[in-house]
């Protein structure tokens, strides 16, 4: 699982060179940064909801010194916005995040990119939508040669 949140880290830090992006505070879902409360601006909380292997190479061997299989890891965005605005902005926040995630994708790793509908949690206080995707990638490892 390292290897799907190395690229989610890498990911997030290339995201957040976009301008169209500079009023967005990420955080890890289930990480030790602690979410603001009530927030006051846009919050992407960028999480892995589930992974797979999805084939092993032939004799699960690449080459004759590299092994592995290859995965497919879902992921998710959910981007919240402060109820008292009505979600002000969140519809256009989203669609600069899909956006940058497309030009961000330098390894053409992401696919099935979507965004969710808006939904309000008033709980929280809080209105979000998720923004989805796949990440398809190998996970390697040297071996000897047989």
């Amino acid at each position: 699982m390292n290897r799907i949140y190395d690229y989610l880290d890498a990911l997030v830090l290339r995201l957040k060179r976009h301008t169209a992006l500079d009023g967005v505070r990420f955080i890890r879902a289930y990480g030790s940064e602690q979410a603001e409360r009530p927030i006051r601006g846009f919050m992407a909380v960028v999480g892995v909801t589930s992974a797979r292997q999805s084939q092993a190479f032939v004799g699960e061997r690449l080459t004759p010194s590299l092994s592995g299989e290859r995965c497919r890891a879902e992921a998710e965005i959910r981007i919240y916005a402060p109820v008292g605005g009505n979600g002000a902005g969140l519809s256009a926040c989203v669609f600069a995040l899909m956006n940058a995630l497309r030009e961000e994708d330098e390894e053409g790793l992401l696919s099935d990119i979507a965004a969710g509908s808006i939904e309000f949690d008033n709980d929280s206080s809080v209105v979000f939508r998720r923004l989805s995707f796949s990440m398809d990638f190998c996970v390697c490892g040297e071996g000897e040669h047989e």
